[in-house]
């Protein structure tokens, strides 16, 4: 294990727009943990290193563009098949640029609560790029669930396409997950 710098962490979070305490429930452990690695007085775990890693990938991946939205916004998704860099299994909150509306507090999800995954997924799609979907998006779990997402039909239709075009096996109709997947 080693200590991540500050400077590394820095330019891997910054784009993301993800704080310590953001980071760290995305990862699965507290903000002191993380603020222990980032000062060096704890080593970092290699599976944090690499979580990292994907992160900084996320963001310099080539991403291609499928189209735009009804009021003109690009719609990117990742140019091949992925795995989500972060897969939050209790409360979590998206970056600012994701999520910007409420209280601090009503930002917060809940990776167990099938209603909040559904919701992350639809703010991603609407307000995101390739990068955070790349971040944020479980391909298969997209696929899947795709017309339960509260976003528009010229998104819809064109991450249909794209997911298909990737392998991805789209579902036309499905039930909503009663707990995440």
């Amino acid at each position: 294990m080693n200590a991540v710098s500050l400077a590394e962490a820095v330019d891997v979070m910054g784009p993301a727009h993800l704080d310590q305490t953001a980071f760290a429930a995305a990862v699965n452990v507290t903000q002191a943990a993380v603020s222990q690695w980032l000062s060096g007085r704890r080593a970092t775990p290699t599976e944090v290193e690499e979580v990292l890693g994907r992160l900084g990938y996320a963001w310099t991946a080539e991403a291609v563009r499928l189209g735009t939205d009804p009021v003109g916004r690009y719609i990117t998704a990742p140019v091949e098949r992925w795995s989500p860099v972060f897969r939050p299994r209790g409360r979590f909150r998206l970056g600012m640029h994701l999520n910007w509306s409420g209280s601090s507090s009503a930002r917060w999800f809940d990776g167990a609560n099938a209603e909040d995954v559904l919701e992350c997924y639809s703010l991603v799609l609407t307000n995101g790029t390739a990068a955070d979907a790349y971040t944020w998006l479980d391909p298969d779990l997209l696929a899947r669930f795709l017309t339960l997402f509260r976003i528009s039909n010229q998104r819809r239709t064109a991450w249909a396409a794209h997911l298909k075009s990737l392998g991805y096996s789209v579902d036309e109709a499905v039930e909503p997950p009663r707990a995440a997947v």
